[in-house]
């Protein structure tokens, strides 16, 4: 009961560990998670800021911001698919945007496609080897969708050593400790 007791707890850390890295960016927009006491964004707000937006790429297909923008609204509100479009249009404006390359990776896990989640995190890592979000994202996958735990031990161990001080440190030695016993 207790093996199945610390998986659960691994399971439920790594689904909070991508959820913080969809808001993770990196980029100079953004806000950290709403507090306790603040309100979440509604789907109104979503949707007025997503109108906006396609609005603005319509008007100004060479608007690398407002595609990124577009690309990070579609991901929060939980349109994937839309999202990866909007991507891939801000990496034709800019295809070494490493930045955009993981959250792209990201949307595709959350779409059920995790084989082309590797592989944008593999050209993100490929762009900026250092990229610790990369490595970390990449792990999840590997581990928990592709079941390749020992490329995901390698992967959290390069996360760790970019990021020694990563407010997630402890849980992740933990995920590298448990997929270590599951080998």
């Amino acid at each position: 009961m207790k093996i199945f007791e610390n998986r659960l707890s691994i399971i439920f850390f790594l689904i909070c560990i991508v959820l913080v890295s969809c808001n993770n960016r990196g980029d100079k927009d953004y806000a950290p998670p709403a507090s306790p006491g603040e309100t979440i964004k509604s789907s109104v707000s979503y949707d007025r800021d997503i109108v906006l937006l396609r609005g603005i790429v319509k008007r100004e297909p060479g608007n690398l911001n407002a595609w990124v923008k577009l690309g990070n609204v579609l991901m929060d509100s939980k349109h994937f698919e839309e999202a990866i479009s909007a991507y891939e249009n801000a990496l034709k404006l800019d295809p070494g945007n490493v930045n955009v390359r993981v959250d792209v990776g990201t949307c595709y896990r959350r779409s059920g496609k995790p084989r082309r989640a590797v592989d944008e995190y593999n050209k993100a890592i490929r762009i900026n080897p250092k990229h610790p979000y990369a490595h970390k994202n990449k792990g999840v996958v590997l581990a928990f969708d592709l079941h390749r735990n020992d490329e995901a031990i390698r992967e959290f161990e390069t996360y760790l050593k970019l990021f020694p001080n990563a407010p997630d440190a402890l849980q992740v030695s933990g995920i590298i400790n448990e997929l270590k016993k599951n080998r």
